[in-house]
């Protein structure tokens, strides 16, 4: 479902990708790990189109990425949940489901409607009048989230979606893409809470240096306590 190859990208003189690769076959969920400043956003950025790629390929179903527009990513399919939620304030919950909402599905799989998102989030169906500055950090997040679905992905991108969160909050967050991972949706998240994912993710991709240095399975990985002190810091 999304293949990205031999992917370097940067900022002005300076790169930060060398040849960053990983695959997601349809309907699995798998990761990026590793210390900040290694990657991992930046790969985030370059897949979506906000950053462009130097050399490398990013397909979707087979479909180049390249060059694309981030609106043309997100309607080829990709969904993105960014890092700091980045919701619009001044709109209502309601309003931001909408403002972004893809009106024709590409490829497999149920449409995302408003009712399909607030059984998914009843708190946001709650909420839908008020203002989305109004709402808690988690409540922002599952915003976040729902938004992305309303683009109806393929491909659901996650960037430190739990981070800053309390603990019942990351956990209905992971319960949340746990039932997306059931009805066959591709996920890629970046997160740092090993342990909350290990029952989420099928390969994890540890990222050192702007390139994958190891993947392999949350069992995998957490017998190699070796690669979580060296790659991780933990």
């Amino acid at each position: 479902m999304l293949n990205v190859e031999s992917l370097t990208a940067g900022y002005g003189n300076s790169q930060i990708l060398f040849g960053m690769g990983f695959e997601a076959r349809q309907g699995q969920v798998i990761s990026l790990v590793g210390r900040n400043g290694m990657g991992k956003t930046t790969t985030i950025r370059t897949l979506m189109g906000m950053l462009p790629a130097r050399a490398g390929r990013i397909s979707l179903a087979g479909a180049s990425l390249n060059k694309l527009a981030p609106h043309a990513v997100a309607r080829l399919g990709v969904g993105l949940v960014p890092e700091g939620r980045r919701i619009f304030g001044s709109l209502t919950v309601q309003e931001n489901l909408v403002a972004t909402a893809h009106g024709r599905r590409i490829g497999d799989g149920e449409n995302w409607s408003l009712d399909r998102v607030y059984q998914l989030f009843p708190r946001l169906q709650e909420r839908r009048k008020q203002s989305a500055r109004t709402l808690s950090g988690g409540e922002q997040q599952m915003l976040a989230l729902g938004r992305a679905l309303m683009t109806h992905p393929r491909v659901l991108v996650l960037d430190e979606a739990t981070e800053g969160l309390a603990p019942l909050i990351r956990k209905e967050i992971w319960s949340c893409l746990q039932a997306l991972k059931s009805q066959g949706l591709t996920i890629l998240v970046i997160d740092k809470n090993l342990t909350e994912m290990a029952g989420l993710i099928d390969v994890h991709h540890i990222v050192e240096k702007g390139r994958v240095v190891w993947k392999g399975s949350p069992a995998e990985l957490a017998s190699r306590p070796d690669l979580a002190q060296r790659y991780l810091g933990i």
